[in-house]
């Protein structure tokens, strides 16, 4: 049987195709020129730092690398590269969404805002963010998510952690304050 919450899932998952979709073969935007060129470079055989240089940190161009290399390559891939995360960051959001609010209206109302945070952010770009958003949001429901046990929850939120300071150098910001901070369960370990 399906349930609303199932089906905000799908709107919030496939929202984010229809977008792929309509901006196929269209102009580049900020950063997919370098992430193209590099995870490229990357699938010719060149190394990160050494044949190309950028202040970001590599795991955003192996990951858009590895998409590019079994899909399309370009610009579409580096596309698709993000849009994969991104449709589950935002189905995932629609669906906690669905799961913590019994009201419709309220549903439909926070879903919009969603969205449109979503198409003015240019979320939709390839960069580093679509993966960091989905990590942190995994973490979140790591921390936050009783049934898991506590040495799991540990490992699963020390993993992610440390995938994430593999995009972006300010995630160790993010990393300092789960460190510190005493309001959680998790192992500091």
């Amino acid at each position: 049987m399906i349930k609303s919450h199932h089906i905000f899932f799908l709107t919030g998952f496939f929202f984010t195709w229809v977008i792929f979709i309509l901006t196929w073969g269209k102009f580049p935007f900020p950063d997919e020129g370098s992430i193209c060129l590099i995870s490229n470079g990357l699938n010719h055989n060149l190394e990160m730092y050494r044949d190309f240089f950028n202040e970001k940190f590599p795991l955003v161009y192996y990951w858009s690398a590895f998409i590019t290399r079994f899909t399309f390559g370009g610009l579409e891939g580096a596309r698709l590269a993000s849009t994969i995360p991104a449709s589950l960051t935002v189905g995932i959001l629609f669906y906690l969404l669905s799961k913590s609010t019994k009201d419709f209206k309220l549903k439909i109302i926070f879903s919009v805002l969603i969205l449109c945070f979503f198409v003015y952010s240019r979320s939709f770009n390839a960069s580093t963010e679509q993966l960091l958003g989905l990590i942190y949001l995994l973490i979140l429901l790591c921390i936050h998510n009783p049934k898991i046990q506590p040495k799991f929850q540990s490992i699963a939120v020390g993993t992610l952690m440390g995938i994430a300071f593999g995009l972006r150098q300010f995630a160790l910001l993010p990393f300092l304050i789960l460190l510190l901070a005493p309001w959680h369960r998790i192992s500091r370990a």
